[in-house]
């Protein structure tokens, strides 16, 4: 569903409906609909919608975590019970589950919360994870773990997860990332003053044209220049190319 901002209860039922998906699958993923409804009816009696919520976002079909986990994490801006359920899904053993328990974190949870958890999956076993924790600091703009993004990326042997740590290093660090492929010069351009910080792969530029306008000046014409909708706003950074093997410049 890739959903970007809180939805209604009732968005997610009509996605389900949209879906050919087996009746079984969809049942649990009502199931966490009917638990997030009924939560926010009623914030004193949560213990048996939680799990019913966390059934579905630690579920391995599409269909329904892609419910359970966007509702989990609304419901855990607000709850400290439904943030222990976060936890408990950052500590599962499936590394899946491990990086799905920051894909929805936001302003709305305590910072402090934010940045222990990221803290952690930056240390993950699982580079895919690792790599996924520092795109997701970066998106929240959390300064705090640049020593640790620093550090992992330090000791980082996987070399997708090494162009994850270093993307978001120098954005959070210098608010651009300068790379090469085999289609020539790229940056990308960070702006952590906006809400949610928001990245734009701006292909359209040359060293010739940074040497001259300088770096800070694209970076304001591309946003004045570029709607809302056109920037990248990552759960995680992602890479810039998975078969273009980028090299950082500066």
């Amino acid at each position: 569903m890739n959903v970007d901002l809180p939805l209604s209860s009732q968005s997610f039922r009509d996605w389900l409906d949209s879906r050919g998906d087996p009746p079984e699958l969809k049942m649990i993923a009502v199931r966490a609909i009917d638990a997030f409804e009924s939560i926010n009816h009623d914030p004193n009696d949560t213990e048996q919608p939680l799990n019913h919520l966390y059934t579905a976002a630690s579920h391995p079909r599409f269909v329904v975590w892609d419910v359970g986990l966007p509702l989990l994490s609304q419901i855990a801006e607000k709850f400290e019970d439904a943030r222990a359920k976060i936890l408990k899904l950052a500590s599962e053993r499936k590394a899946e589950n491990r990086r799905r328990s920051v894909q929805y974190l936001s302003d709305g949870f305590p910072r402090s919360f934010c940045v222990a958890i990221l803290a952690e999956l930056l240390k993950d076993k699982s580079a895919r994870v690792r790599g996924f924790a520092a795109g997701r600091s970066c998106s929240l703009a959390l300064n705090e773990l640049m020593p640790s993004i620093s550090m992992a990326r330090a000791i980082e042997k996987d070399r997708t997860a090494q162009v994850e740590l270093d993307i978001a290093f120098h954005l959070m660090r210098d608010n651009v990332y300068e790379y090469e492929d085999s289609n020539g010069y790229h940056i990308v351009l960070y702006y952590p003053e906006d809400y949610p910080a928001r990245h734009i792969w701006y292909t359209q530029v040359t060293r010739e044209m940074v040497a001259n306008e300088g770096l800070e000046s694209i970076r304001s014409r591309v946003k004045a220049e570029m709607p809302l909708s056109e920037f990248s706003v990552g759960l995680g950074i992602g890479m810039p190319n998975k078969t273009s093997n980028p090299s950082h410049r500066r």
